[in-house]
């Protein structure tokens, strides 16, 4: 094996012979799989019955979805080990097991099969795509309940989430999303990361690979030290080499985690992550010159060799450094404490060479903080209160110049449900207060309430609104969502509808565009769904939404409001089941993408449109005995031209294979 592994590095630094390393790569990885199919024939997997001691990844909750049934904790000697909450039990969750059977690159690509979520691509890897939910592309994101946007900027790059740590992903319904964090989004998703017990050591190595010398690998490592310490330590690797000018990208990231089982009511847990990301922003293909050049575009714009980008030389790296302790408690019956103290260094840079006067640009934040979560259990009744203040320093240096910022946020949230006739029907109504002060300090609240109603086992209905002010703005916002989820044996359906609405517009940046643009977000009004049904092992899956809103006008000016298609859909017909006597969990087929035309960016009274597109793939993810999954796909079987934001170049038709290995258990 260690053999196997050192020829396919070698083969990875040595690029003489583009196709003969394919051919080599290829070659090993089909041995290597042949190699853990012989294994599984005769050794029994890794996992256990979780009812007894062997590998737990999970939360305190089932994160699987709708309806599922609750996982088994493990014990590790007497001591049962506590794990994180997510913020609220009803919100929709992609698990795991779902994560591992995407064709995914990135924690971006988790959100592409949610009916009212859409990835805004800008086609080249790595680049800081932004994604849109509910209609908003200003999401507030968060890592075990700790806020991850730029204090800066408000954005947040996926790139930097590590994928393979993700035991889940909470989407929360809209109406609650100003809830989280010190500052107010109208949308929150929360990342819930692999908290690992393995009574054995347990090791997890992923690696995959494409055109472009597009490569990725990733190790694991968990072990149980001493008694009562659990220690997880992660390594990664992500890159791209150059097809068009200033695309080539690559990302290192790192995290150590430990956890000391004190005893079945308190856990202590120290956590440290690193990221060192650094990627091309060419600004996409200068369709002018293209044209001025008196080419056509289409030919200009997707041939990697003549096309002009705007800038050769344009690079944004980030550095960040995060540190956190956290205590888990239930220090009285039906009580659970989640106390979180944390540290986070950031440094952000754009440099653009030739531009010596307006460039480097640089964003240094330092932020220190703490988050309590208190969750009470009465006969009827359940109160949470979420409290979180912090503290940043910032730093805006361009050439010449270094502003200096200070600011103090503190909130405050409260929530109550009550669970009626056995939990069948369950109300709640939260508060939010919120103080911020940088020089000036400005209070602002919000408040809402929402209802879930379980009916027949096998139907859930929620229903809420909320009104809350925006940080620093007289802005009142109004978000109202409707929503049915209904299971059914092999059928699967769910539809959203989603309407909010603001007092006036709230304007937004594009980030690194050619120009700086900007798009007002009026609110929106949308309807999206996810549906699936299951035929012996042929499975029909889809998800959609259609933007209700009309964004073409905002008093005597035309603008846009969100960057995104009013019409996405995206289905696949799948073989999925067990094969070989269960020794092969297999999903593959074909997925089919449209997105209708869109209006993107505005630039003065200038608009670009991206023209509808169907792409289709061929995925396949093959998990045998659950010691290893093989992933292979063939990208855009049809070789479709396109763009999703102009005018960046979307993915041509290619091969990415590669393996997720647990080995050395």
């Amino acid at each position: 094996m260690a053999y196997l592994l050192f020829i396919y590095f070698f083969t990875y630094l040595n690029k003489k012979s583009a196709v003969l390393l394919m051919m080599m790569r290829l070659g090993i990885f089909l041995f290597l799989i042949s190699a853990v199919m012989a294994y599984s024939q005769t050794k029994d997997s890794v996992y256990v019955d979780t009812t007894q001691a062997g590998v737990i990844d999970t939360v305190a909750v089932d994160t699987t979805g709708l309806l599922s049934t609750s996982k088994g904790i493990a014990k590790a000697d007497t001591i049962t080990p506590l794990y994180q909450n997510p913020f609220y039990t009803e919100s929709r969750f992609i698990s795991r097991n779902e994560i591992n059977f995407l064709d995914y690159r990135y924690a971006g690509d988790f959100f592409e099969h949610f009916g009212p979520g859409f990835l805004k691509n800008y086609g080249f890897i790595g680049h800081p795509n932004e994604l849109i939910l509910y209609g908003t592309g200003d999401v507030g994101y968060f890592q075990n309940g700790l806020y991850l946007n730029n204090r800066n900027s408000g954005n947040f790059n996926l790139n930097l989430i590590s994928s393979e740590m993700v035991d889940s992903v909470e989407i929360i319904p809209s109406p609650r999303g100003f809830l989280y964090g010190p500052v107010t989004k109208p949308v929150s998703v929360n990342f819930l990361e692999r908290d690992i017990l393995a009574v054995r050591p347990f090791t997890r190595i992923k690696y995959y690979e494409g055109p472009a010398g597009e490569a990725f690998i990733d190790a694991i490592f968990s072990s149980i030290i001493f008694k009562d310490f659990t220690f997880t330590v992660e390594i990664a690797n992500r890159k791209v080499d150059l097809s068009y000018a200033n695309s080539n990208f690559s990302i290192w990231q790192g995290g150590a985690h430990l956890k000391y089982l004190m005893s079945n009511k308190v856990n202590l847990t120290a956590s440290y992550s690193y990221n060192d990301y650094d990627a091309g922003l060419n600004g996409g293909v200068n369709a002018d010159s293209i044209v001025q050049a008196g080419l056509n575009l289409n030919s200009g714009l997707y041939d990697e060799q003549i096309a002009p980008v705007y800038f050769r030389q344009r690079r944004l790296n980030i550095l960040q450094h995060n540190l956190g302790l956290r205590l888990f408690a239930d220090p009285i019956k039906n009580s659970h404490t989640d106390l979180s103290l944390y540290y986070r260094f950031s440094d952000d840079e754009i440099s653009n060479p030739p531009d010596v006067l307006n460039y480097p640009r640089k964003n240094k934040d330092k932020t220190a903080g703490g988050l309590l979560r208190q969750d009470v259990s009465l006969a009827f009744a359940e109160l949470k209160v979420l409290a979180q203040y912090e503290r940043t320093n910032s730093k805006y240096i361009i050439p010449g110049s270094v502003s200096e910022y200070k600011s103090n946020y503190f909130s405050l949230a409260p929530i109550i449900s009550l669970n009626l006739l056995d939990s069948t029907i369950t109300p709640s109504a939260y508060y939010k207060i919120q103080n911020m002060s940088d020089g000036i300090s400005t209070t602002y609240s919000g408040l809402g309430f929402d209802v879930t109603l379980n009916l027949f086992d096998n139907l859930r209905v929620y229903g809420g609104y909320s009104n809350y002010k925006s940080a620093g703005l007289s802005n009142n916002v109004n978000t109202l969502e409707l929503s049915a989820y209904f299971r059914f044996e092999n059928l699967k359906l769910g539809i959203n509808f989603i309407n909010r609405s603001e007092s006036f517009a709230s304007v937004y940046s594009i980030p690194y565009l050619a120009e700086e643009n900007y798009y007002l977000d009026l609110g929106t009004t949308m309807i999206g769904g996810n549906a699936s049904v299951k035929l012996w092992k042929i499975l029909l899956e889809g998800s959609s939404y259609y933007d209700l809103s009309d964004h073409n006008s905002f008093g005597s000016q035309p603008v846009l409001s969100v960057a995104a298609p009013k019409i996405k859909l995206r289905g696949g017909i799948y073989l999925d089941g067990y094969f070989f006597a269960d020794n092969l969990n297999l999903k593959t087929g074909f997925a089919v993408n449209y997105n209708s035309k869109q209006r993107v960016y505005s630039s003065g009274q200038k608009y670009y449109l991206a023209d509808q597109f169907v792409t289709v793939d061929f995925t396949l993810a093959g998990e045998i005995q659950k010691v290893a999954i093989a992933y292979f796909t063939w990208e855009n079987l049809l070789d479709e031209t396109y763009y999703i934001v102009p005018y960046y170049p979307m993915y041509r038709r290619g091969i990415r294979f590669g393996v997720a290995w647990e080995l050395f258990n």
